[in-house]
């Protein structure tokens, strides 16, 4: 979570393999932020998701023959482990809660939209559960402490003067391995550009933390000075349908 593995990567990655230029179309959740106030989940609940989504396991029947997933491994893996009946929560989630078939000529009409509504609303309960008391993914919980745990600030840095637009709660708000990998490419000579989109009504507080980080205002990256990616408001805004 802190950026320093995922970046050990990049680190093999030859420079003349790199794009002159590089266009990142990010979504805010999961990628710049661990909440997400639209679908009213908590750093807990954003947590678990992601967790759950590296767990694997297999499909088995309960007592009453209903499946149930029981976990293959207490180890996270983004990557399929390559076990021909393991499968991750989030495939067992989906697949025990499918979308209805629906004719075509009924998408986009407010019961085709009801219907999708309800049933992301069940998968969402399930995976931003999947490490709670009695649920399968129980044994997973010290991964989702991990990763909460991570996102903690060091207390001396609490007191700057920017720490209300770049931490909430004691915790960075923008993910630092995000960051980190901006820089990473920046040091390469790459002609970076970020368009962060979001379906949801965090925007108005991730443009202030993004742009502290490239004034040199965040007191994690001292001295950045980023001026060509701070985003103006509200020229540098818009909405899409």
């Amino acid at each position: 979570m802190d950026g320093k593995s995922g970046l050990s990567a990049l680190e093999d990655v030859p420079t003349p393999m790199l794009p002159k230029r590089l266009d990142l179309h990010v979504d805010v959740n999961k990628t710049l932020v661990m909440v997400d106030p639209s679908g009213a989940k908590s750093l807990d609940d954003v947590c678990n998701e992601i967790v759950a989504v590296a767990s694997w396991g297999r499909v088995v029947l309960d007592a009453h023959g209903l499946p149930r997933f029981e976990l293959h491994s207490h180890e996270l893996s983004v990557l399929w482990p390559g076990i021909e009946d393991v499968v991750s929560y989030k495939s067992f989630v989906d697949a025990l809660l499918p979308y209805e078939a629906i004719d075509e000529t009924q998408m986009g009409t407010p019961t085709s939209k009801s219907m999708f509504s309800r049933i992301n609303a069940e998968r969402s309960m399930l995976l931003k559960r999947f490490s709670h008391d009695g649920q399968p993914g129980v044994a997973m919980r010290p991964w989702v402490d991990r990763l909460k745990a991570s996102l903690t600030v060091a207390p001396e840095l609490l007191s700057s003067p920017s720490a209300s637009h770049v931490f909430r709660d004691g915790r960075h708000y923008l993910l630092p391995s995000f960051l980190r990998a901006v820089l990473w490419f920046l040091a390469r000579d790459v002609d970076l550009r970020i368009t962060l989109r979001t379906f949801g009504t965090d925007l108005p507080e991730v443009i202030p933390a993004f742009n502290a980080f490239c004034r040199g205002e965040h007191p994690s990256f001292p001295g950045v000075a980023l001026p060509s990616l701070v985003i103006a408001e509200p020229d540098g805004t818009g909405t899409f349908f």
